[in-house]
């Protein structure tokens, strides 16, 4: 199965309507007596996302065309990378569309098209930087970073 590229002229998936969900990686077991113990079942934690996209009749005529193409994502077939947005910025995903939700159409007046999509990633992409620097990002520096950055940016330039 290939991987394709995001084409440049396709409108990118809206920032704003993206949704994940991550399955499980344990499970909880309740014996009759005593705590409750967890159990690692996978270290395999598929995310699962909502994407959606909107635009205009020329770029819906590229994303249909793209997608049914089979130098493209062969009717949902392929796998592809694109850019969504995380905690962490935009990410690139390699991400597969499931089979149950490719990409319904509709349509807004005459101009505008929605398509919508749940497509899976194999891991979430965290930025290695942000595991390296975990005890800065737990200080209370980085707790108050957010009115540190309005007083600068908000506030000083008023003075």
């Amino acid at each position: 199965m290939a991987i394709v590229a995001y084409p440049e002229n396709v409108p990118l998936p809206l920032l704003t309507e993206t949704s994940r969900s991550q399955a499980a990686t344990f499970r909880s077991y309740q014996p009759l007596a005593g705590p409750m113990r967890i159990k690692k079942t996978s270290s395999d934690a598929p995310v699962q996302y909502d994407i959606a996209w909107r635009m205009s009749r020329l770029g819906a005529q590229r994303f249909t065309t793209w997608f049914y193409s089979p130098d493209g994502l062969n009717q949902g077939r392929n796998t592809f990378t694109v850019k969504l947005n995380t905690e962490f910025g935009l990410l690139d995903h390699t991400v597969q569309l499931l089979p149950d939700s490719l990409v319904p159409c509709t349509t807004e007046g005459s101009t505008v098209y929605s398509y919508t999509a749940s497509g899976i990633v194999r891991a979430l992409p965290i930025p290695q930087v942000y595991f390296d620097s975990y005890d800065l990002l737990q200080s209370d520096y980085y707790t108050q970073a957010g009115l540190f950055d309005l007083i600068v940016n908000d506030y000083l330039p008023i003075i």
